[in-house]
């Protein structure tokens, strides 16, 4: 931890409610984001840590000893308790993503210099500073939340899920009323490229029209398993 690093942090399996400030702390000069917690991989922050280049640690006893001061955590359930049951044992401190982000605007706003000669001035940079802020801060989130880093996620939840080697997502194209393979792993590359499904022909263009999901057992020709 540098001398200019006043938090060094770990989060904890972060959700879409979390995003927010798992960007504000990869941007912050005072902030180190050490890596994130999440035994299964599941979270859509563990999805989007490869995009910005953060390790993700399925125990606590992979977090490095000494490299993080607090555990930053969603709501609490029954596997939070567990993990701020066990956090001390590890040297980290415990406390919800809502209110760390309350401890950084407090810190934020106690640096607002009060003398009146140069308060008003100084207060307009500040706050010109929190807009840059903001405005970098949604940027970041917009590029971890890039198409194909998502499809890839995504995709890697859905094999896994089901055990398949290979898969595909497909996408609609509104032009030629058409399906077409976004992103796949283990397809040729011809099969990537020259697949296209009309809306409502073969499993997932009837899948697609329908918008309910078929589970297909056995030889995928024979049509949906009631």
């Amino acid at each position: 931890m540098t001398q200019d690093t006043k938090w060094s942090v770990v989060m904890a399996i972060p959700g879409e409610e979390e995003l927010a400030l798992l960007a504000e702390l990869t941007r912050r000069q005072d902030t180190r984001v050490v890596g994130l917690l999440d035994p299964e991989g599941y979270s859509v922050g563990a999805g989007l840590a490869e995009i910005m280049g953060l390790p993700v640690f399925r125990y606590l006893a992979d977090i490095p000893q000494g490299q993080a001061r607090f555990l930053i955590h969603p709501p609490q359930d029954d596997y939070i308790n567990e993990l701020i049951a066990e956090a001390p044992d590890f040297q980290l401190t415990c406390i919800s993503a809502h209110n760390f982000a309350n401890l950084l605007v407090d810190h934020a706003l106690t640096s607002v210099p009060t003398k009146r000669a140069v308060d008003t001035h100084k207060h307009f940079d500040f706050l010109e500073n929190e807009t840059a802020a903001i405005h970098e801060t949604l940027g970041r989130i917009e590029e971890a939340l890039d198409r194909e880093a998502l499809l890839r996620w995504l995709l890697k939840l859905a094999t896994k899920a089901v055990g398949a080697g290979s898969g595909s997502i497909m996408l609609f194209d509104q032009t030629t009323q058409e399906l077409y393979v976004a992103f796949a792993h283990g397809l040729s590359q011809t099969t990537l490229h020259q697949t296209r499904v009309p809306l409502g022909e073969g499993i997932s263009g009837r899948v697609a029209r329908n918008r309910t999901a078929e589970l297909i057992q056995g030889n995928p020709n024979c049509g949906p398993t009631p």
